[in-house]
């Protein structure tokens, strides 16, 4: 059973190591539980926090908010619990993992996907001004068998969320109404992490909502 399988553990969750486990819930719980254990409130918001509503959305990013004065301080925790921010290299793959075949007027015709080669475009859209880049990118192990791999993403809150109040390590009243957390009674699944019990904390879906609607007419 993979380490991140276990909702308990007997690590000190600030001696977390990354080492290629599975990208699951209990995974980000292992992330986000090191973040706070070294001082830093964070938020969890995109196709994992949809996981964790009970949708089976494919995961192509985790995407965590981090207050604009600890940025450099989750980088730096992550990097040292062994998380890849460097270049990476182009891949192959073969064709037949790229071909998907689909119905159009009765007959069933190839269609190459996207991604044969992966490529990292993140300097070119940043220099067209798209505003829906990270701020900084961990790059996880990629999962034999799919093309491609998971990111780590962080964003600067106030860049992107400034309308909701920033996530803080203590229980505040007034962001009840902004976040969710992993244990909440009105999810399929409400789910904790390690002896401490940790939750995951997430948008709400109607402030994500909100947070999207300003970031269009803003920019």
């Amino acid at each position: 059973m993979d380490e991140t399988d276990v909702s308990v553990s007997n690590e000190n969750p600030g001696a977390f190591k990354y080492t290629g486990q599975t990208v699951n819930e209990a995974f980000v719980g292992k992330v986000t539980q090191l973040l706070v254990g070294n001082g830093i409130p964070n938020f969890l918001f995109g196709d994992m926090m949809l996981r964790f509503f009970g949708c089976e959305t494919d995961v192509l990013s985790i995407n965590l908010s981090i207050p604009d004065e600890l940025m450099d301080e989750a980088v730096r925790v992550l990097r040292q619990a062994g998380f890849y921010d460097g270049p990476i290299e182009p891949f192959e793959v073969e064709k037949s993992q790229c071909v998907q075949e689909f119905q159009i007027r009765q007959e069933q015709q190839p269609f190459l996907a996207w991604g044969c080669r992966y490529f990292d475009d993140h300097e070119y859209h940043r220099n067209i001004g798209a505003w829906w880049l990270p701020t900084h990118v961990f790059h996880l192990d990629r999962t034999p068998g799919k093309l491609g791999h998971v990111d780590l993403n962080l964003f600067t809150h106030s860049h992107y969320f400034w309308d909701l109040p920033a996530p803080t390590l203590a229980p505040d009243e007034d962001a009840r109404s902004s976040y969710v957390l992993s244990t909440d009674c009105r999810l399929p699944e409400p789910v904790c992490f390690g002896p401490s019990r940790h939750a995951v904390k997430m948008i709400s879906p109607a402030r994500l909502v909100e947070a999207l609607i300003l970031l269009a007419y803003r920019d």
